[in-house]
């Protein structure tokens, strides 16, 4: 049985660099921000995924 992880098989032969999650982005908490400013800032295919109330989301780079 193989030991190796699911990550370290996606990962064989990729350079990777590690950070801290706190080096690249900002966690911010408790914005205020409306469904309609919400709809507003979506753009398909954006890479990060913002929640409000736990039901609204929207994809914004």
């Amino acid at each position: 049985m193989s030991h190796v992880s699911y990550m370290e098989k996606l990962l064989d032969g990729v350079e990777v660099e590690w950070k801290a999650l706190g080096d690249v982005l900002v966690r911010t908490k408790g914005t205020k921000i409306t469904a309609g400013q919400m709809k507003e800032l979506h753009k398909n295919g954006a890479p990060l995924k913002i929640f409000a109330g736990g039901k609204t989301i929207a994809f914004v780079d």
